[in-house]
């Protein structure tokens, strides 16, 4: 209608891979690089989303958007364990059936101390296999207020929003039962994750003439439990409360930030816009480090719920730097530097972390140019950009 319209965005996705998980060695690919023993991995994964927005014009000045959200990512993936050993033991670790099967393409080859080849881990006769299922839900909604009104040369931009978030991770893992094909067996692993958030901003941009700033500051509270469910199920104490055995943890933080921007060239078809920010970046740990114990700057797991107080990251961040268009839009580009400071670092990585709470500074150039060479011999009917971008990162580890 004339003051409200609805979006709605639906998505189903699916995906059967069975691909292999495992790589290859140098002595695997330089003999044999189109075979793969692991022939049991197996990945299906489902998703299911939807979005709905409502936005409402109060008034020609102001503007409520309203929108839901729910999804649901589920991943079932079966892969075979593996091992690294050298290739001259290969037949008496596997077997002469195992062996025939998938590894004869190394038979009558000689073997050096550094050939060695990944192979399926062998578990009571037989090759092992692991099942990763995982099982994601998501929902929340957002309530957006936006209003904005000029004076003279003296505009403002005014934008308020509420938001709240819920989603759980269930995270199972099966051993299997029997052969490498198996898709059942015993139950090794059920954990089961949830995270409730709640957050809010308030941001307002002011323009006079060229100038522009905006303030902004933004509040979140995070809270995170974990249930050990195998664990919770024999614990002869267990009430069959709702929240017994959990771990929480739980985080909040204000975030503040500000911008600003000024046209130092501004006609038809050339701007020039220096800029600069500083804000406070905050992120809370995920599911796999944020229930460890921190004591005197190290970092441990521990059984004790009340010892659980990892950290979430926060960090100092700013930039400045200059963007535009000139020469009657011929050339267009953009430089920049940025410095982050976090602290609180802890995950480096997959498989990999700090000892304890660091803290790491991060900053760098960017950089990009095009050549609109359409606009220099005046075309109308096509385009031709040539452009160029690059970047120059340096990170240093302070602490940690």
């Amino acid at each position: 209608g004339d003051r409200s319209s609805v979006y709605m965005k639906m998505n189903y996705h699916q995906e059967n891979s069975k691909a292999t998980y495992s790589a290859l060695t140098p002595f695997t690919f330089n003999n044999d690089p189109r075979q793969n023993p692991f022939d049991a991995d197996d990945l299906i994964s489902k998703r299911y989303a939807a979005d709905l927005i409502h936005n409402y014009g109060i008034s020609k000045r102001s503007l409520l958007s309203s929108k839901v959200y729910v999804s649901q990512f589920q991943r079932d993936w079966w892969r075979q364990e593996n091992t690294l050993i050298k290739a001259s033991t290969a037949k008496s670790y596997l077997g002469d059936d195992i062996y025939n099967n998938h590894y004869s393409y190394i038979d009558g080859l000689s073997f050096g101390n550094d050939d060695y080849i990944r192979v399926g881990k062998i578990a009571a006769g037989r090759e092992s296999t692991k099942a990763r299922n995982r099982l994601f839900r998501v929902v929340g909604a957002q309530e957006t207020f936006k209003y904005e009104w000029e004076n003279n040369n003296l505009k403002n931009n005014l934008e308020i929003s509420a938001k709240t978030h819920r989603e759980t991770f269930n995270d199972v893992e099966f051993k299997n039962d029997s052969s490498r094909f198996s898709r059942s067996g015993l139950l090794i692993k059920d954990q089961f994750y949830t995270l409730t958030a709640y957050s809010g901003y308030i941001k307002n941009q002011f323009k006079y003439k060229r100038f522009s700033i905006t303030p902004t500051l933004r509040y979140e509270t995070v809270v995170m439990r974990q249930f050990d469910q195998m664990k919770i199920a024999i614990d002869p104490k267990n009430d069959g409360s709702k929240l017994y055995g959990s771990i929480k943890n739980e985080f909040s933080s204000f975030v503040p930030g500000s911008s600003i921007a000024y046209k130092i060239l501004q006609n038809e078809k050339n701007i020039l816009t220096v800029y600069g920010g500083i804000y406070k970046g905050y992120n809370a740990p995920t599911s796999g480090v944020g229930f460890l114990k921190v004591e005197n700057d190290i970092v441990s797991t521990t059984t004790n719920a009340s010892e659980i107080n990892m950290k979430p990251e926060t960090s100092l961040n700013y930039e400045g730097g200059m963007r535009g268009t000139v020469l009657n839009e011929i050339i267009t580009g953009q430089m920049n530097y940025f410095n982050n400071y976090i602290q609180n670092y802890y995950s480096a990585g997959r498989e990999e972390a700090f000892e304890s709470l660091g803290s790491v500074r991060i900053n760098g150039l960017e950089t990009a140019l095009s050549l609109n060479l359409h606009k220099w011999y005046k075309s109308e009917k096509h385009l031709l950009t040539i452009g160029v971008s690059g970047s120059l990162m340096k990170g240093i580890i302070l602490d940690g």
